[in-house]
């Protein structure tokens, strides 16, 4: 057996995951090579490193105390952050409106000046109030009215 194919197995070696036949052939193979013997050594070693890492419990508040910790830390930035964001909202609304009323005062001042906003002299009407009670003359006031749209 060549020593690279033991090197690729070598985890599934020590964990015993390999079919018999291949495990039972790198274990000849370990009692001729020392380089691989060394080398699933090591392998093993690491293993026994990590499952004593696994070992390790955390406190009983471990837990509780982390997701305090990180509740604090996130309340700290929504502080820091809130009143930036408030004011920047509000900059940002006064721009817009400053924005919008000079695009609206620009367009007007375009529209009068193309002609399109006709200035008619604002003639006004006094009527009396018997004038505008009188039923017969409902019409002629309607007439006059329509007359003054034309």
């Amino acid at each position: 057996m060549e020593c690279r194919i033991v090197h690729s197995n070598a985890l599934d070696f020590t964990r015993g995951f390999l079919p018999e036949a291949l495990q039972l052939e790198i274990g000849e193979h370990l009692g001729t090579c020392s380089e691989c013997r060394q080398y699933i050594s090591r392998v093993q070693a690491f293993e026994e490193m990590i499952d004593a890492e696994k070992a390790i419990e955390a406190g009983p508040y471990f837990y509780t105390r982390l997701a305090q910790r990180m509740q604090r830390r996130q309340e700290e930035s929504r502080r820091i952050l809130r009143p930036a964001m408030s004011w920047a909202l509000t900059g940002l609304m006064v721009v817009f409106m400053m924005v919008s009323l000079s695009a609206g005062y620009l367009a007007g001042r375009m529209a009068d000046n193309k002609g399109i906003v006709r200035n008619k002299t604002q003639e006004t009407f006094t009527f009396s109030t018997d004038y505008i009670s009188n039923d017969s003359s409902q019409f002629e006031l309607e007439n006059l009215l329509i007359s003054d749209l034309k």
